[in-house]
């Protein structure tokens, strides 16, 4: 399986399936199945790899496998009350995760830079303070949760890197990114992720 399609050039990208927000531009999930559709797309699976229950503060995880010309490419969708876009869609968090997980692979698989619109996340309603501001409130005190820009980073490495992981590894980056650490641990982590897929890149296939 490779582990990220490089030689692809960058898609182009119907701007009917542009959504802005703010003064970015995400990519609906339209857009990257046509894209797909573009470079071949002949196959689709998913599996789910966690339900969403109370013991796992309602975390639904689920991979998806696709297949075009160029070969086969994975993707990893992550799903919770926190970062998904209003209280209507926690009912549906199985879906949101899958959907999350086909948009990711499609995105390696195609080359697609734009971020997917069904990655963004709840919006956050307390933005964060300046940096050097101190604050005598013990809740601002408190370690800032790692951002959803950090948890994307670490599941777009799994997908982009599969053989740089083991399966042990995989499983603990995909608890890591969903247990809301902070961001300083997230940032330290990232960078450990970062150094093993460098090293996985350089090793011989086998």
């Amino acid at each position: 399986m490779p582990d990220q399609n490089q030689d692809t050039p960058k898609p182009k990208v119907d701007p009917r399936h542009l959504v802005k927000i703010g003064d970015s531009d995400f990519l609906a999930f339209e857009g990257s199945l046509e894209i797909a559709h573009q470079h071949g797309l002949n196959g689709l699976s998913t599996q789910i790899v966690q339900i969403p229950t109370e013991e796992n503060k309602q975390c639904a995880i689920v991979t998806a496998r696709v297949s075009v010309l160029s070969g086969d490419y994975m993707g990893t969708g992550v799903a919770q009350p926190s970062n998904v876009r209003g209280a209507h869609m926690i009912p549906h968090l199985l879906s949101m995760a899958e959907t999350r997980a086909i948009a990711r692979a499609f995105k390696v698989a195609c080359n697609i830079g734009l971020t997917m619109l069904e990655e963004v996340g709840a919006p956050s309603g307390n933005p964060e303070p300046p940096q050097g501001r101190r604050s005598n409130d013990p809740q601002e005190s408190k370690p800032l949760p790692m951002s959803k820009a950090q948890t994307n980073r670490i599941l777009d490495m799994l997908d982009k890197y599969p053989r740089a992981f083991t399966a042990e590894e995989k499983e603990k980056a995909i608890v890591f990114a969903t247990s809301g650490k902070s961001k300083t641990l997230a940032s330290t982590f990232i960078e450990h992720m970062s150094q093993k897929a460098q090293e996985g890149e350089k090793a011989p296939s086998a």
